[in-house]
């Protein structure tokens, strides 16, 4: 009897073990199947990679999940940044793709890379996390030809109807020739304004090179967010970067957290071919000391000998001082440039200036005009004294004047 009442007992345990559903709990049923990418990849591309998750379960779905992707070099470095996406659920017995695009940086060295890539979430019923993760190696090759838009840095970020902003463009040649006829190009598709600028020399292998353009916005642009967009390009390369800025025709100014000028003033008058000199000054208001140096934009295509003085200076927390831009203008009309100040790598303020340059190179056109006609007249008696010497004309002359007999 008592035989019976245990075996009854195990039937009935195994009968309630049966009918229970079944909970994967194993991590080994949630994998990471595939990664599918183009390799290899050059500086500056983008790698776009194809990550295909698969739950092996049969009886539980996958859920909040959070698939991670990444570079790092030999020595364990992340190279770019980490990309992240979430996933709601990859049910039971399923594939699910996912897809990252990883900026390569411009500045990436030749080599082989690990590529990494993990995805963790939890199982439905279950209600434990469970985890998956892949990794592979991609090559980054040097292309024979490749440039780069490095940074995209403007004078101002929020800007009214009408105003014009500097832009500053860094380009980098990531590639194994030397790139002539680059051309850098700056726009606001959204407002259809644009400038653009060739560069005279070849850019040498990894060489960079920072050239400022100047955008106008329309007089009746409306408030909003537009996209600066940077290109570079020749026959044989093309990159391009983008920044934003603000169009707040009521602007109101945030108190300054960095080195910031002063105001700026109204229109200055300077006179072409003569040196000038405009003074700013810089204030840190920030909470500790800062190193600040200088850059000038804007200014190549109608000044030379451009520098700043001091082009380096350090402030305690609130300090300030003065710096002096020298110039000399060499063509007349309106024209602007900007002071940028940086901390270390990063612009953090810029001020513009707009000038108005009287005359030319060689002074006013009325001066000029009064030159050329004394140093005429100059010649034209120098050269009439020189005939009459040479012919005897004047008294005291060593030539005799010719006689003529019939």
């Amino acid at each position: 009897m008592k035989n019976f009442i245990k075996q009854m007992l195990v039937f009935l345990i195994a009968g309630i073990m049966l009918a229970a559903p079944v909970i994967a709990t194993e991590s080994s049923k949630f994998i990471i199947q595939d990664v599918d990418y183009d390799d290899p990849v050059a500086p500056g591309q983008t790698l776009t990679a194809t990550v295909t998750l698969e739950n092996l379960a049969t009886s539980d779905d996958v859920q909040d999940i959070t698939v991670k992707a990444w570079l790092e070099d030999k020595n364990g470095e992340l190279v770019g940044q980490k990309y992240s996406t979430d996933v709601v659920q990859v049910h039971q017995d399923y594939e699910k793709d996912v897809t990252f695009n990883i900026a390569i940086p411009s500045d990436t060295e030749a080599d082989i890379y690990t590529f990494y890539v993990t995805a963790k979430g939890e199982w439905e019923d279950a209600n434990k996390e469970v985890s998956a993760s892949w990794d592979g190696t991609v090559e980054v090759e040097q292309a024979e030809h490749g440039l780069a838009v490095q940074t995209v840095r403007l004078s101002a970020n929020t800007l009214s109807a009408g105003d014009a902003v500097d832009v500053a463009v860094t380009i980098l040649n990531n590639g194994q020739a030397d790139e002539a006829g680059v051309v850098i190009k700056a726009e606001i598709p959204a407002l259809g304004v644009s400038n653009s600028v060739k560069l005279i020399n070849a850019l040498g292998e990894s060489a960079e090179v920072t050239q400022y353009l100047t955008l106008k916005l329309p007089d009746n642009v409306k408030d909003g967010l537009y996209t600066v967009k940077v290109t570079a390009y020749n026959e044989k390369a093309g990159a391009s970067g983008s920044t934003d800025v603000v169009v707040e025709n009521q602007v109101v100014v945030p108190t300054p957290t960095g080195a910031v000028t002063q105001p700026a003033i109204g229109i200055q008058t300077i006179a072409a071919g003569k040196g000038a000199v405009f003074s700013m000054q810089v204030a840190n208001n920030a909470a500790t000391a800062k190193t600040f140096s200088f850059t000038v934009g804007g200014a190549s295509d109608w000044t030379s000998n451009v520098r700043v003085d001091p082009a380096v200076i350090q402030l305690g927390a609130g300090d300030s001082e003065t710096v002096q831009i020298h110039m000399i203008p060499t063509e007349a009309g309106e024209h602007t440039f900007t002071l940028f100040v940086n901390d270390g790598s990063t612009t953090i303020a810029g001020q513009q200036v707009k000038v108005a340059v009287t005359g030319s190179a060689f002074g006013t056109d009325a001066d000029a005009s009064q030159s050329m006609v004394i140093l005429l007249i100059f010649v034209l008696i120098a050269a009439f004294a020189y005939w009459r010497y040479q012919t005897g004309g004047f008294e005291g002359s060593k030539k005799p004047l010719k006689q003529i007999y019939y």
